[in-house]
């Protein structure tokens, strides 16, 4: 069903609002308000509906930074044994406080990649982590079924064998540990991996939105354009492409 992108609720029945997927070839159509555990963003997006009322977008991860995504969850008291940031930690990889006791921490780099992990008291050099669940010496390796609220742990061997770039700073996307023609990044679609990414060349993925820190923004000269554009309607993503050059007129 189409809609108007421009009257997002009322161009579709009860319980759907008006959205674009950019990455299924702009369609636009009637999408369903978000329930339990639907996919939903954490900041206005033609690309997802809003949280039906009494329910609320929680982020994939709360605290320093919160995710551009989340999960649509009943509107109360967010727990917050659930994630946390103290000044023990690195600031920008909120963690899972287990049992509602709060463990040690130690920040680990593991193949370019720096993430924060919750470990019993330790008197000897950090260990390190793979999948979820407790270190039990140097190294750990725990492949056993993942745990609800604990999708970070478990998600870390994924992410890190996916880039081999430095973690960085979100707070400072630009002047920290990525080199000159990347910026940091978080990529909420495999599990809110931190690394630093390429600035956008030609034909790469971009964001209109410059607060979107899933993209870096396009290397000079080239501009993001975005996927659709008309009257009323700007997409949420583009494309990095070189303007075109405004003839010279010679007087």
């Amino acid at each position: 069903m189409t809609c108007n992108i421009s009257n997002r609720f009322e161009s579709c029945t009860e319980g759907f609002c008006c959205a674009t997927d950019d990455f299924q070839f702009h369609i636009i159509y009637c999408k369903k308000i978000g329930y339990e555990g639907d996919h939903c963003s954490t900041r206005p997006s033609s690309l997802d509906c809003p949280c039906h009322d009494g329910f609320f977008c929680k982020p994939n991860i709360a605290g320093h930074l919160n995710s551009l995504y989340g999960t649509c969850h009943r509107d109360k008291a967010i727990n917050n044994t659930t994630a946390a940031t103290t000044t023990t930690h690195h600031p920008n990889v909120p963690f899972n406080l287990r049992n509602g006791t709060d463990t040690t921490s130690s920040d680990i780099t593991t193949g370019g990649i720096a993430f924060s992990i919750s470990t019993q008291e330790q008197t000897s050099e950090p260990s390190t982590q793979y999948g979820h669940g407790e270190t039990t010496g140097n190294t750990s390796r725990n492949t056993q079924s993942p745990i609800v609220g604990e999708t970070f742990y478990y998600s870390i061997e994924y992410t890190f064998s996916m880039f081999s770039e430095p973690a960085c700073n979100m707070t400072d996307r630009f002047n920290n540990i990525c080199p000159p023609g990347f910026c940091c990044c978080q990529n909420d679609f495999l599990q809110d991996g931190i690394y630093c990414r390429r600035l956008g060349l030609q034909n790469d993925t971009c964001s209109m939105n410059s607060d979107d820190t899933s993209y870096c923004p396009c290397s000079t000269p080239f501009i993001c354009q975005p996927n659709l554009m008309t009257a009323t309607f700007v997409s949420t993503y583009g494309k990095c492409t070189k303007p075109e050059r405004t003839p010279t007129v010679v007087g």
